[in-house]
Order: structure tokens, then sequence, then C-alpha cells
């Protein structure tokens, strides 16, 4: 640990040199560079002085590329136009989340601090607090009584095992490359660019840590950043802190993390939900810590201590969700807001706020048109893609989502309407077909609700089989009034889930003889069985079967011949049932597939496939693509 420590603590005296020599002078050398092709270009044309220009040109392109990358890294961007020139949008994020992040005073009472020493000193007194308490332990019986030793002897040696070579290189190449930097100054790209040269010291520092379980004092040290809670923070209560770790430290986490989760499905309870950090092994301890409270609340439901809320009385919620209901809706849990009845604009509403923050006039005023669409794709549309996939959201709302994009893409401002060159329908189709990749904000709704319904029909896992029967009488939606926020969007996808979807029989145990569609087509149907007789037929398919051989009913065999043929031909196995969605492959319902669904794909055509490459400018790529883009 020792030996990397000092290699890259000596490296970083020498980068800080390089630094100083290549970027303190980007700017001046983009400017010079632009004066000697100006002199260049207005030169006269002699056949010596093109080869100068090129020479010039490659110059400037070079300094103009490294400025960018220079203000996209403080920008800290995630997403990227290639081709387009974006460094003043770069620029004006960087300052924009300086002096938005940045804290200029805070207010302690009724006094207000405004020089950076007072405010360093009252924030670190602050946490010094917060984190310096006195940690008093206590061993409690609870542990030995709700949690089961479920550990066998070959998990332990797998997760207390040295790793390989190979397992500590996947670790580092798996993590984030370009995330900010811990105490070190070293990020993951750094490890992922040189792994060849430092890839064996990184491995016996990892070793290290196996073989004699300590590490370094400082390896573990973390920059503390603070991120307001909201717009308008002024108190240091306001602020949330991140902690960076180094990224060595987050390798030796990673690898237990991956280890952890092989078996973090089987030793922690399924009511658990995790949660996301940038330590990847935050969401598992979390998880295994919690599990004590989750258990111990289950013992005493079983022992009529403690009673759940109401509904199916076989299945329990997760413990934390239901210790959370006790307060007042609505509220925010894992960022998603949650409320009672169906969905309204006003629960909805904040989200449309943030997002038409995002689409701000400076943003499309910086921006290419391509560049505006990158933007939609990879920061809007994820922003949307969380709620959309269990709640169904008004539609006027979602009408006034797509006008801002619309207007946001053609013409740089969300509230300024332009003439549209090209119809909506076919700016959001795939580029092979003639369009730009977007979604449109509808699809994407439709299709995280289609996805949730198929989960929850298909899924064995507790908060669906709770769902299904609070939602459903064997399969059949509910005609009951629910007051639930996410039913009315199962409800559309309901019947669209059932006729694309089969049963595929195999110990028959968990399928309904009559009323599943395990042969094409439901038997209650096929036999046209009356629906005032449907409540009554409860036999599964395992009761028709003894051992290999069909028992088959007499009416179907007197009078269906053709599915009496169909029953003999189906093959009884020992595995589970499965309902599987019939028009994919492996019988999955995937967003992929879902998409497919809801928006049937045309012949992709040759022409769009050779204008969306690298050597065409992005901006080009839609000029071009407009004009051959049939009318639809």
């Amino acid at each position: 640990m020792f030996i990397l420590a000092q290699k890259l603590k000596n490296l970083n005296q020498v980068l800080k040199a390089w630094n100083i020599d290549i970027f303190d002078n980007i700017h001046l050398n983009v400017k010079i560079a632009m004066v000697v092709v100006e002199s260049n270009q207005n030169a006269n044309h002699q056949e010596d002085l093109r080869e100068q220009e090129d020479e010039a040109q490659r110059i400037m392109l070079h300094a103009l590329n490294v400025e960018e990358l220079f203000w996209k890294e403080k920008a800290r961007c995630d997403w990227y136009t290639y081709g387009d020139r974006n460094t003043s949008f770069f620029h004006k994020t960087t300052k924009i989340r300086q002096d938005s992040k940045g804290i200029n005073f805070l207010n302690v009472g009724d006094t207000i601090l405004t020089s950076k020493q007072d405010i360093d000193n009252h924030v670190l007194h602050y946490f010094e607090e917060f984190f310096a308490t006195e940690n008093v332990t206590s061993l409690s019986p609870l542990i030995n009584t709700v949690i089961p030793s479920s550990m066998t002897e070959l998990e332990n040696y797998m997760l207390t095992n040295p790793p390989s070579m190979e397992e500590v290189k996947g670790v580092v190449f798996a993590m984030k490359g370009d995330g900010a930097p811990g105490p070190d100054g070293f990020s993951g790209c750094f490890y992922q660019t040189y792994w060849d040269i430092v890839g064996e010291d990184v491995y016996n520092l990892v070793m290290q840590f196996f073989n004699r379980g300590w590490i370094l004092p400082n390896l573990n040290a973390s920059n503390l950043v603070l991120i307001p809670k909201f717009l308008g923070a002024n108190k240091v209560e306001d602020y949330r802190p991140i902690a960076l770790a180094n990224f060595q430290f987050k390798i030796i986490t990673k690898v237990l993390a991956d280890r952890l989760a092989m078996i973090a499905s089987r030793i922690v309870s399924p009511q658990q939900r995790g949660v996301r950090q940038v330590d990847p092994l935050s969401p598992i301890l979390f998880c295994i810590v919690e599990d004590v409270l989750s258990r111990g609340i289950a013992k005493l439901v079983e022992e009529g201590k403690l009673n759940t809320i109401s509904g199916p009385s076989i299945l329990c919620l997760n413990h934390l969700l239901l210790i959370m209901l006790q307060f007042l809706l609505p509220f925010k849990y894992l960022g998603a807001p949650l409320f009672k009845g169906k969905p309204i604009k006003l629960h909805l509403q904040p989200i449309a706020d943030r997002i038409a923050n995002k689409l701000a006039n400076w943003k499309g005023a910086c921006l290419s048109i391509i560049g505006r669409v990158e933007l939609v794709k990879y920061v809007i549309h994820s922003m949307l893609s969380y709620t959309f996939h269990f709640y169904a959201w008004p539609i006027q709302l979602i009408k006034a989502l797509d006008k801002r994009i619309r207007n946001f893409i053609w013409a740089g401002d969300s509230d300024v309407s332009k003439l549209c060159t090209v119809k909506w329908m076919t700016i959001c189709t795939p580029t092979s077909e003639g369009g730009l990749g977007l979604r449109s904000v509808s699809l994407m709704n439709k299709v995280g609700l289609l996805k949730l319904a198929w989960r929850m029909l298909s899924s064995n896992q507790e908060w669906a089989c709770f769902y299904r029967q609070r939602f459903s009488a064997h399969f059949n939606p509910s005609t009951r009034f629910l007051k639930s926020s996410i039913w009315q969007g199962i409800k559309q996808h309901w019947y669209l889930v059932q006729n694309n979807s089969i049963y595929l029989i195999g110990d028959g145990k968990n399928t309904n003889f009559w009323k599943d569609n395990w042969l094409g087509m439901p038997l209650v149907d096929s036999l046209h069985i009356p629906k005032e007789c449907h409540s009554t037929l409860h036999a599964k398919v395992a009761d028709f079967i003894d051992g290999n051989t069909w028992i088959i009913p007499s009416i179907i065999l007197s009078f269906y011949p053709e599915i009496s043929n169909q029953l003999t031909k189906t093959i009884k196995t020992n595995s589970k049932d499965n309902f599987i969605w019939q028009p994919s492959a492996d019988g999955n319902l995937s967003l992929k597939q879902a998409y497919k669904h809801c928006s049937p794909t045309a012949n992709s055509l040759n022409c769009f496939k050779l204008l969306w490459n690298k050597s065409i400018p992005p901006f080009h790529h839609l000029a071009l693509d407009s004009q051959k883009t049939p009318n639809r």
C-alpha cells in the first residue's frame, strides 16, 4: 500500500507542473492558433502556403479540442455531442454551477456569516459535532434471535479468499472512470487508462488488505462536498454532505460488494430495498443492518404484538415503508413522490418544473439543434423515466412536456413555438428510420406502465403477490374502486399483458386449469363456460395429471377432440410454471420489447445508416436527414 501511495504522491508533483505548462495557457493557445490560421487565409494563395495553412488548421483544432475538454471537465457534464463545439455551453454551465453551488454566506441564528474563514470554521465545527459523537455500542440479543445462520463454509471462503488479478482488473474497469476523485486527486480513468503500468501495484494493495486485514490510515479518507438540498439554502443544515472517497479504497469495497451481491438475495429478507450511494458497498451494508430491524418487526407481527396495514393477510410489505406511512402523505421516498389516489397534476408538477429549468433559454442558445437533442435524450428522458415506470401521468401534463421539449429542440426556447420542418412523430423514431432517436413522452409513460403491469402479473416477488391479491380476482382486474396511485396505470395495460402472454406448464401447481391461458386460449373461453360459473373453478393443472398421464374431463373428450389432443401433447416437467411474454424470444418483457410492441418499427434504410456516422458533423445529419425523410 505504501509503495503505491508514494508513487502517486511523486506523480502528483509532476502532474501539477505539467498542468501549469499545458492548461494554464490553453485559452491563449486558441487565440494564437486562430490568428495564425486567419493570417494564412488572408495571404496570397500560393502552393507552398497550403501546407502551412493545413498545419495551422490542425494546430487550431487541437487547441479547440483541448479547450473544450477543459470546460467539459469543469462543467461535470455526463452527456456529450460528438462533433459539436460545446465550449460556450460548458463554460456557462461551469460558471452557473460555481455561482449556485458556492457558499457565499450562512445564517447562524440571527447572525449572517460572510467571510470565508468564518464560514469554514462554522461548517467544520458543525460536522465535527455531527460525525464525531461518541459511538456507544452494546450487545443486543435481537441479532441472535431474529437472524438465522445461513452462511455456508464455502460461501464464507468465497467472501474472504484473496482475489485474483482478473477479478481486481474487472472491478476497476466496471466502475465509473470520470467520477470525482478523492483526496489523492486520481480518478478511475487514470487507473483504467494506465492499468498496464499501475495494475501490479493496485493488485498488491488489494492483496495486502485481504492478507493482513488493514489499510493505510488515510486510504479511506474522503473529501466532504456540500450539496444544497434546495434552491436558496442559507443554513449549514440545508446542505447535504457527499463523501468523495479515494478510488483505491473503492476498489476494495467494490470487490467486497460484488461478492456479497452473490449471496445478498438469500441472506437478506425479501422485504428489503436498496439505496444508491457512491460507495459500492454502502447499499448492501445498509440492507444487512436494516435486516435486523426488518426481521425484528416481522417477529413482533408473528407474536401478535404489532399489526400491519390492511390487505392480504398472508403478505407483508416492506417494513421501512410501513413505518414511514405513519406520517401524512404526500412525501418523497427515494426521490419519488408518494401520495394517495389517482395521480393528478399537483403531485407531479414539481418534476415538470425541474425539467423546465433544465430547458433554459441560455442552453438552447449555446447548443446546436443536435446538441439540444442530446440534452433531451440523456438528461430529460432520464428525469422522467423513474416515475414513468409506476405512475400514469395526467394527459395534460404530458402534452405540456411534449410541447416544451419540441419548442426547445426547434427554437432553442421552450416557451416559443416555431414552424417545424419535420413532423414530430418522425423526429421521435430511431435514426435508422429517419428520426433523431428521441422518444415521445407519452410513449415512454405507456411503455413504463406496460412493463410494470407485466412484472406484477409475472413476478413471484412479494410486492407482486401482494398487488395481485389486492387488485385482482385470479387475473381478472378488480371492479372495485381502489384508492391507489399506481392501479390506474396497471389497469390500462392489464388485458394487453394477458393477451400477449401464456403459461408454460412445469409442475402445473400455479396455473388454473380452466381460467388461465396455457393452451393459447383459456378453457373457459374455448368451452364457452358462462361467467357466472368462473368463480367456482379453482382446479389447478396439476389436479388433472396422474404421474405422466393426463386425466381429461369427459366433456372435453367427447365434444372437443382438438383440445383433448392439445392436452395430451403438453409435457409436464418438475420445474415451476412460467408466465411468459409470447412475442419475445426468451419469454421476458424487456423495455426494448415493450417499445417494439407499443411502437412497431419500420424498415431501416441504408441511407440513414450512412448519414449517421462520425465522418459527417452532427448538424449536417439533420439537414440531410430532413431531405431524405418521407412525409408521414
